[in-house]
């Protein structure tokens, strides 16, 4: 397929590439909740979504988790998992096991096995922490938990790991870090994480560490150039993890084949001052994400179904202005269509309210 660049103003910026592509047209998913989404995830085929509700910069209010069982056109609340201010989710590859964590909750996580018709609490038992990022396998029995120390005032956490579908809990050792991301793909073998670091100083840019032997040990991703990665997610061509793509705090997306060793940009990839949610299949072949070139120029929904090797990049797609991202969601097996949850509408730099919607991408 060719790729044509269309009219670049800031008022109508669209690269395009022509065919029926998924990234070509979005559409509001007018049947999901009215609260503000802040994670989203869903089984290997897409048919069931879960998203979180209410969350936003200063807390929120409460609402429930919602589910859809027809790939995001109808929603129902979880309401036997509570009214809270929900934060993160997560969920096995069938979509039976769910994982949620909630706004102040500590050390605690809500699970379901039954496709959150009912709920425990799980609790770590410790002090002083937040749960900042969420991750767990395809058959939802390991668990990465990344933690902010602190309740009110956040700053650097530690990062624990469950073997056994959160029976018992393990301190990983690595030394506490401000996580922007964190993926754990298929059996969750593999895990990656980002981390904020020290802008200027080479040896301590952020970083990505990884874990190849379920949480055992872990080692820091040594990307050339210092680029200070931000998102980054994992494609799996049948090696459960060993392909990684993410972004730099510059825009540029980058990719390894190679567990991380090594990473090379991705050419031809759109680029912004600013990421946010991002995605990618288990092929690799279908990446999603949000991006924008300031706070004030707008969103930028970007798509590829090749790996990268083209792109299509819609600008203020319906008209939606100025809106920040929490969470994008690709299915791992189905290649029909991505969902993208802005967060918030910026107005002159800052939040001005929040932005409920979900938006859908399909092939047309």
């Amino acid at each position: 397929m060719a790729l044509s660049v269309g009219n670049t103003s800031n008022a109508n910026k669209e690269k395009r590439i022509h065919g029926n592509c998924l990234g070509d047209s979005y559409s509001i998913l007018s049947n999901s909740t009215t609260s503000t989404k802040n994670s989203i995830c869903g089984d290997s085929s897409g048919s069931v979504v879960y998203i979180t509700s209410s969350f936003t910069s200063s807390g929120g209010s409460v609402d429930y988790l919602y589910k859809s069982v027809n790939k995001g056109s109808n929603w129902s609340a979880l309401t036997n998992a509570g009214q809270l201010t929900w934060t993160k989710v997560a969920c096995s590859s069938n979509g039976s096991v769910i994982y949620a964590t909630y706004y102040k909750s500590g050390s605690n996580i809500k699970k379901s096995t039954d496709g959150g018709s009912s709920w425990s609490t799980i609790s770590l038992g410790l002090l002083n922490v937040s749960i900042n990022k969420l991750a767990c396998s395809s058959d939802g029995n390991m668990i990465y938990l990344a933690f902010y120390s602190g309740t009110t005032t956040l700053s650097a956490g530690p990062l624990y790991y469950s073997e056994d579908a959160g029976s018992s809990w393990t301190n990983s050792g690595v030394a506490s870090h401000y996580y922007n991301s964190l993926v754990c793909p298929k059996s969750g073998r593999y895990a990656y994480l980002t981390y904020d670091g020290v802008s200027g100083t080479p040896t301590l840019e952020n970083r990505i560490i990884k874990t190849t032997n379920w949480g055992a040990s872990w080692g820091t991703v040594q990307y050339t150039n210092n680029f200070n990665v931000i998102s980054a997610n994992a494609g799996d061509s049948g090696l459960d993890g060993q392909n990684v793509i993410g972004i730099t705090t510059g825009g540029t997306v980058i990719k390894s084949v190679n567990e991380g060793t090594s990473f090379s940009p991705i050419s031809g990839a759109p680029e912004g001052d600013y990421y946010g949610g991002f995605s990618v299949s288990q092929d690799g072949a279908r990446l999603l994400y949000m991006g924008k070139d300031s706070l004030t120029t707008g969103p930028m929904f970007n798509s590829s179904v090749d790996g990268g090797n083209t792109w299509v990049s819609k600008y203020k797609a319906n008209g939606a202005d100025n809106i920040s991202t929490r969470a994008v969601y690709v299915p791992e097996n189905n290649s029909s269509f991505g969902i993208i949850s802005p967060a918030y509408v910026w107005s002159n730099g800052t939040v001005s309210n929040s932005y409920p919607y979900l938006y859908k991408t399909n092939y047309i």
